[in-house]
């Protein structure tokens, strides 16, 4: 819808990682990366927790994207 924006807290996305943080964090880079570039222009987040997506371990980083774009 034109003009509609949507807000949410990221961490809901991996409330079933919840103490495993090092894959909470690069959950939370993958989903944001990808949701930024599809238009995402609000979201509830930590920011002094946020990993950088570029530097998550590639073997992370890979099993992280299938869960966020699956």
């Amino acid at each position: 819808l034109p003009h509609v924006h949507i807000s949410g807290g990221v961490s809901n996305l991996s409330f079933s990682f919840r103490g495993n943080e090092p894959v909470r964090e690069a959950m939370h880079a993958v989903f944001l990366y990808h949701a930024i570039q599809a238009g995402m222009d609000m979201g509830i987040v930590n920011a002094g927790q946020l990993a950088v997506y570029d530097t998550i371990d590639p073997e992370l980083r890979e099993a992280c994207e299938d869960v966020v774009n699956n």
